[in-house]
């Protein structure tokens, strides 16, 4: 028996507790079930009809009733995710093949001043610009109706570093603007028109033709002028629903910011400057993060279809064998299991062939690394970013700290040990909060 309560009257209820329109049938359904009485046999049919009252206010939801991040099985994810996943290895590889002819033409010195500020910041903006923007469909019809402000704000940043630190800064501004207007691009789904523009770069600049630093300049111009185009010729209406708050936005790009610093804070590295940082060591990690950020988005779906039906009574039961530690779990596996396989693969190839590759360090340090973001990636989609910032803050005060004492023959050593303390910090509360995968993890999720 459905409770006695229309869908119209129970979308008011939901959106003046919650101060803005739900995001899919699981938040309405909590709502309902936690602050109306309404018990959870009868809330989660009664919130599937809500959500269709919602589509018929502002057109925008799925007939269905229900709007996740991710879609049914066998669909392919639309997914922050995957976004941040793709752009970073675009980036990570761009960085390790336009560093050595930049650092030819301009000195290693100066490129090494300017890879040390346009990663962190890179991944600052990137991270930021996920949050508010491109974590969800509707993220680039709110960026359209944003641009302006927005557009003023990067260039404000993108001029700070040239002012303080001159042509290195200019350099760092290039290269920032190149790859953050690729996180849009593959959010708009014009992923290989970005890599088109990545890959011909790199030739023109290996080629020696042309000088890299006018290359760069003119991928940093084109990449910029395609963005425009795509957020332009999006004619989608901006979504009514409230955007995350500037706070959350904050957090995020501090996080990011933070993942920078850790990556360049180590010297072994060298980023394709010198060290130990051919372009293909970067790709057992990136393979690793994407498969394990593909698995992870099911989280969601999976969770919401374990805890339909559970009282409230029992939403706080702890289970060490739940979905949302199952899931958790499998996504750190595939990750570790991707990273490891193509490593060791890299490592036998290099042996058999006699070609350097890497060093069995700094491939691990890679491994880390993407597993740092995966679950700060997840502390963050649960509503704790300020921790999930104190956890990879505290492990860049230990690279920091331990860089200059680092064994010379062990690349990496700075990030292996940066990361492994994130995780140690990280992870038991992590886990704390997916052995409850009812209220506690609904609630996290979708009430914030």
């Amino acid at each position: 028996m459905k409770a006695d309560i229309t869908p119209e009257r129970a979308l008011a209820i939901v959106t003046a507790r919650i101060r803005r329109p739900p995001q899919d049938a699981l938040e309405a359904a909590v709502v309902l079930e936690a602050w109306s009485g309404i018990p959870a046999d009868q809330s989660l049919p009664l919130a599937r009809e809500v959500m269709a009252a919602a589509a018929l206010e502002d057109g925008k939801h799925d007939a269905s009733g229900t709007r996740p991040p991710h879609k049914a099985a066998g669909a392919q994810p639309d997914s922050g995710v995957i976004v941040e996943s793709v752009s970073l290895m675009v980036s990570m590889i761009a960085v390790a093949t336009w560093a050595a002819p930049l650092g030819v033409e301009l000195g290693v010195p100066l490129i090494e001043r300017a890879l040390f500020v346009a990663l962190p910041l890179t991944l600052c903006l990137q991270w930021a610009l996920r949050s508010r923007y491109l974590a969800n469909p509707s993220g680039i019809p709110r960026l359209r109706a944003d641009g302006g402000r927005l557009a003023a704000l990067v260039v404000v940043l993108l001029a700070l570093p040239a002012a303080v630190f001159g042509l290195a800064g200019l350099v760092a501004a290039l290269l920032v603007g190149a790859w953050v207007g690729g996180t849009v691009l593959v959010r708009r789904g014009w992923a290989l028109l970005y890599v088109a523009i990545v890959i011909a770069a790199a030739l023109a600049m290996a080629s020696g033709r042309v000088s890299p630093v006018v290359v760069l300049a003119i991928a940093s111009v084109i990449t910029s002028g395609v963005v425009a185009l795509a957020i332009g010729t999006d004619r989608r209406p901006p979504p009514t629903r409230q955007p995350p708050s500037w706070a959350g936005v904050g957090n995020a790009g501090l996080i990011g910011l933070a993942l920078g610093v850790m990556l360049v804070g180590d010297p072994s590295a060298g980023w394709g400057v010198h060290g130990a940082l051919p372009a293909i060591a970067l790709l057992p990690a990136m393979v690793g993060s994407l498969w394990g950020g593909y698995y992870l988005w099911r989280f969601q779906e999976l969770v919401a279809q374990a805890i339909e039906g559970v009282p409230v009574a029992d939403a706080n039961r702890v289970s060490v064998t739940g979905i949302a530690l199952s899931v958790f779990g499998g996504a750190v596996l595939r990750l570790a299991a991707a990273t490891t396989a193509l490593s060791l693969l890299l490592l036998g190839l290099a042996s058999a062939t006699g070609t350097p590759v890497s060093s069995s360090s700094l491939l691990a340090a890679f491994g880390c690394i993407a597993l740092v973001t995966l679950v700060a990636s997840l502390i963050v989609s649960l509503g704790f970013a300020p921790f999930a910032l104190l956890s990879v803050a505290a492990g860049v005060a230990l690279e920091l700290v331990i860089a200059p004492t680092q064994p010379p023959g062990i690349p990496g050593a700075g990030i292996l040990l940066g990361s492994a303390l994130t995780t140690l910090v990280a992870l038991p509360p992590l886990l704390i909060v997916l052995m409850r995968p009812g209220r506690v993890l609904a609630t996290a999720l979708w009430i914030r």
